[in-house]
């Protein structure tokens, strides 16, 4: 939720952008790296390499997931509400992004259990390609349900922050 002009601190600015920033640029550089040498082994050298498109796969799945967090975080995500909220006075909006964050919290809490449940049941599983184990692929799920949870914790508390000033005044 968008959270009027509240002005984000520095280390919530490092953690949340600048770190899942650096991520999503190693692999989609790693994504594009891989499938064009891909490309040029295949049409240059006549034969490619049996693991690209598995490891392109796994890495776009990291990359999606760690860019879903990325997008929420800096509150870009579509929002069919937004037009809603932006109607409603400060009070008002403040209490519906309070409710909406924890509904959201409840819901990125049993991603973070689930997600981390899978990662380590299949940790015995290896892809059929690259021979990886499957767990570290499905961690995305826990780690990028952190990012998000972080998030929602520092917005909510910056919500309950614009309520308190906004009684004072």
């Amino acid at each position: 939720m968008k959270n009027g002009k509240q002005e984000k601190n520095f280390f919530y600015k490092i953690i949340n952008n600048k770190i899942i920033i650096i991520i999503i640029q190693i692999l989609l550089s790693s994504i594009i790296v891989i499938n064009m040498i891909n490309v040029f082994m295949r049409y240059v050298l006549g034969s490619s390499f049996g693991w690209v498109g598995e490891a392109s796969r796994y890495l776009f799945i990291w990359l999606s997931f760690i860019t879903g967090s990325l997008i929420v975080t800096r509150d870009e995500h579509l929002g069919i509400g937004d037009a809603f909220i932006n109607i409603l006075p400060s009070f008002a909006k403040n209490i519906v992004i309070i409710v909406v964050n924890i509904l959201a919290g409840f819901f990125t809490l049993v991603l973070i259990r689930y997600g981390f449940i899978m990662s380590q049941n299949l940790m015995f599983r290896r892809s059929t390609v690259l021979g990886i184990k499957m767990g570290y692929v499905y961690s995305v799920i826990f780690i990028s349900g952190c990012f998000l949870l972080i998030h929602l914790i520092y917005d909510t508390i910056q919500a309950i922050k614009d309520i308190k000033n906004s009684d004072s005044i």
